[in-house]
């Protein structure tokens, strides 16, 4: 098997090995190590793979590195390889990447972010720090959301941009700090990654998502040794309530603590909901916040029930009804009236009109 390299040249055979090869270097975006194995375990050169011949596998790489001194001997230099040919600064990516995917541009916007924090940088982000860039960045993940939720490839394209800048803005700090930097963040990932998927990786087998999902968990907890003093631990108390909410329970099903199916989940919703008329009927602010906290609870259950991500879901219900409410007040201002001077029935009268010109 032939595969070319970013210009379409030199030729590089491809030989599967017998054991899966260390895969973690491969993903590096920035240079570091003189020499990388790509993932099928071929000798590369800062991120190139040379040769009109075929390379031997990774475990023979003594004797390519014997070869490629004697062809230095022969020519007077290294084999040529596109990663030599361009900025090491620029370059290191693997050889089996081609065109506008070669990634050349990740490390200068690395610079980038080294320049702003640097002497003569942006003073507002020189006086930066992690605490104080929390709310960007759960800005940015919102507005990727709604991106997402829009199908808005252009707006999506620019908020992966904005929060892929927040990520370098915290290891850019964590560099300063002597902490580590963004390659070792991208270490980190890629070691997990692969750790974690020993059915792609190496010889594990998980046919379908429930199993992936259940080795997934054992990996983490034997593995990682991520063990927490309860089953449902680790849910971090700074996650939205609903999103929380399907983590813990999520944790509590896992453990067989659990209904059996959609009709006793659904049953459990009615009796919270009984519960909450009860507590209303009863006038008690304290009893009626722990009713409606135990109806949402429930419905949090019935959402993992079908499937449906309770936190996606509120998400576009609050969507659906700011577009409903823009359309009916643009519904009122055709018909030569406000919302706010309109009575009741002829608010629901615009809101049936909204509805069925609104998703």
């Amino acid at each position: 098997m032939v595969r070319y390299d970013v210009d379409g040249k030199n030729p590089v055979g491809v030989h599967p090995l017998s054991k899966p090869p260390n895969l973690i270097r491969q993903f590096l975006l920035l240079p570091r190590a003189r020499c990388l194995y790509h993932a099928l375990g071929l000798r590369s050169y800062l991120g190139g793979v040379s040769g009109e011949k075929f390379l031997r596998s990774a475990t023979s790489w003594k004797r390519q590195q014997q070869e490629g001194k004697s062809e230095k001997n022969d020519r007077g230099s290294v084999p040529s390889t596109i990663a030599l040919n361009l900025n090491p600064h620029k370059y290191c990516m693997l050889s089996l990447v081609r065109g506008k995917s070669d990634m050349s541009n990740f490390p200068s916007l690395v610079k980038i972010m080294e320049r702003l924090r640097g002497e003569g940088g942006c003073e507002w982000d020189r006086t930066q720090t992690h605490a104080s860039l929390r709310q960007y960045l759960l800005e940015e993940v919102h507005e990727v959301v709604d991106a997402i939720s829009r199908k808005n490839a252009e707006q999506l394209r620019e908020e992966l941009g904005d929060l892929l800048f927040q990520i370098l803005f915290h290891a850019q700090i964590a560099r300063e700090n002597g902490d580590f930097d963004i390659t070792d963040v991208i270490d980190s990932i890629s070691e997990k990654m692969v750790r974690r998927h020993p059915h792609v990786f190496a010889g594990a087998s998980a046919t379908t998502p429930e199993a992936v999902s259940h080795q997934w968990e054992h990996i983490k907890k034997t593995v990682e040794n991520r063990n927490h003093s309860s089953i449902i631990g680790g849910v971090p108390r700074s996650f939205p309530s609903l999103l929380r909410a399907a983590k813990v329970t999520k944790k509590a099903a896992r453990a067989g603590f659990d209904w059996e199916n959609t009709g006793q989940v659904m049953k459990k919703v009615e009796e919270e909901m009984e519960e909450l008329v009860n507590a209303v009927s009863e006038g008690d602010p304290e009893n009626m916040e722990h009713e409606l906290g135990n109806a949402i609870f429930a419905l949090v259950n019935l959402a993992r029930f079908l499937n449906i991500n309770p936190e996606v879901a509120m998400i576009s219900a609050n969507e659906r009804f700011e577009r409903r409410f823009e359309a009916m007040e643009k519904i009122a201002m055709e018909s030569g009236c406000s919302i706010e001077n309109s009575d009741l029935s002829t608010l629901d009268r615009f809101w049936e009109k909204a509805k069925k010109i609104t998703k």
